[in-house]
């Protein structure tokens, strides 16, 4: 495929060849070749003149390096894209956030999230989740709690309700507060779509393996291992406590 999608961007026809040099790069990662991946799109970000494909191809880059702990260079990287795409420039700086966030900066997250928070929808909704992210692993838990019981009450999307829940389930999971978590994951589920529904089941069961409820624990599990090819990795952990599940029970 690579090699395929090289061939085609050499061909000299506009924007085509940068859609194909786009794919090339997909190609790439899925192959773990980051370094080759990143120059291709930040080759399509530069000259493409499609601003969408470009945009697209910035942060896909960014992504990339932020996956490889390249935090400075993403930063580099999100501060150019600022000047070339103006009417992106809040979707930009909360990508520039997440990367502050996930650097350890989370003075600096905290900023860039609150001015974001304070914008219309739907960035808004997206800032307030990662602010109360970043109270979470300040360990300012009723905090984090408070900022997702007013999202989950005014965002008007159930992905958003899903997510916030989420994350509260996994705050009052780590304070050992099953009943308000496995009530938290209970609406995760009832929101949630497949891919997050399939993680609130399993940490369901986990709650309710935890406060030594097997046999509903069981149940949450099965229901991992049965949706196994939306999540292997989940469905393979399911698997390892549903037979000590057995075994307790």
């Amino acid at each position: 495929a690579i090699a395929t999608f090289q061939n085609a961007s050499q061909i000299q026809h506009g924007t085509s060849s940068y859609y194909a040099l786009n794919a090339k790069a997909w190609a790439e990662y899925k192959m773990g070749n980051y370094t080759d991946a990143i120059s291709d799109w930040e080759n399509v970000l530069n000259n493409s003149t499609n601003l969408e494909l470009a945009f697209n191809a910035g942060i896909n880059a960014g992504n990339t390096l932020r996956e490889n702990k390249n935090f400075n260079s993403a930063i580099t990287l999100y501060k150019q894209m600022e000047t070339k795409f103006q009417s992106y420039i809040n979707q930009i700086n909360l990508e520039e956030g997440k990367t502050y966030l996930e650097s350890g900066n989370y003075q600096q997250a905290t900023t860039i999230f609150t001015n974001l928070s304070k914008l219309s929808e739907p960035l808004k909704d997206s800032a307030i989740y990662w602010l109360a992210y970043t109270y979470n692993l300040e360990s300012n838990y009723s905090l984090a709690i408070s900022t997702l019981s007013g999202l989950i009450q005014t965002t008007q999307s159930s992905d958003t309700k899903a997510n916030a829940y989420m994350l509260e389930g996994d705050i009052y999971a780590k304070a050992s507060q099953y009943v308000n978590a496995i009530n938290a994951y209970k609406n995760a589920i009832n929101f949630g779509n497949q891919t997050t529904k399939l993680s609130a089941e399993y940490n369901l069961g986990l709650m309710y393996y935890n406060n030594s409820d097997y046999k509903d624990a069981i149940n949450q599990f099965a229901y991992a291992i049965n949706n196994r090819i939306t999540d292997p990795n989940t469905a393979l952990n399911a698997a390892y406590y549903l037979s000590q599940s057995y075994v307790n029970l």
